[in-house]
């Protein structure tokens, strides 16, 4: 058997210790290339020949490679296109609108403030209700102890 030096961990081995990957030929023991031994030795001959190690499946293309420019939609303009007065939101207009990319993003941070003051105020209503409930059964417990002392 002869031994080759694996590039996962640069230690020796014999090649029944491990797989040999179907595209560099590089050979991987199965801690390298992060495979149980129990999986290894299911792995029939065909899975054996097309397996390919993890700097290999690495260099594959992920998905859609086509360039997509973030900004290529967005319009610069000088003017402001909503007044102070105006809420961009309720207006039927706005959805054939481009925005700048300022507007846009002082809409956005508007729309999150907006959001967490209506969250923080349900949040205060809860501990509202919660401490109120409290002060009852405090209440009712200092009644029940006043009438037990009496």
């Amino acid at each position: 058997m002869s031994t080759k030096i694996r590039p996962g961990c640069l230690n020796a081995t014999k090649n029944k210790d491990g797989l040999e990957c179907s595209k560099c030929h590089k050979f991987y023991d199965t801690l390298c290339a992060n495979i149980t031994d129990k999986r290894l030795r299911v792995m029939n001959t065909e899975q054996r020949n097309t397996w390919r190690c993890p700097d290999c499946v690495n260099k594959l293309p992920k998905g859609n490679n086509s360039p997509s420019p973030s900004h290529a939609n967005v319009t610069m303009r000088n003017k402001s296109i909503f007044t102070q007065n105006q809420d961009p939101l309720t207006d039927d207009s706005t959805s054939n609108i481009e925005l700048p990319s300022d507007n846009l993003k002082e809409l956005i941070r508007q729309e999150i403030k907006n959001a967490v003051k209506e969250a923080v105020a349900d949040q205060f209503i809860i501990i509202n209700d919660l401490v109120s409930s409290f002060q009852q059964s405090l209440s009712f417990f200092n009644d029940q102890f006043e009438n037990i002392h009496v």
